[in-house]
């Protein structure tokens, strides 16, 4: 997790660059971090957005919560695999 941060800092420094610090325009902001975001290989690799804001190339757990006994507990159900966009049941 701590990687994701790493990046995470990166792609926002690197969009307050892109956009002379202002912040005041929130889509300008957006859009330079979009754009940033398109080639930026950080330690998680590319981190390149698709339609829906999430990172193009990223794997996925699926999780479900299912009670066991007397308590719930989070289950990882699927594998979604973005090479390929398919899932895997585990």
């Amino acid at each position: 997790m701590a990687a994701n941060g790493y990046d995470a800092a990166w792609l926002v420094g690197l969009a307050l660059m892109a956009t002379g610090g202002e912040v005041d325009d929130i889509d300008k902001f957006v859009n330079a971090l979009i754009k940033v975001a398109e080639s930026y290989y950080g330690v998680t690799g590319l981190n390149a957005f698709d339609e829906n804001g999430d990172r193009r190339y990223q794997d996925y757990s699926i999780w479900a919560v299912e009670k066991q006994g007397d308590k719930y507990v989070i289950v990882d159900k699927e594998l979604y695999h973005s090479d390929t966009d398919t899932f895997t049941k585990l």
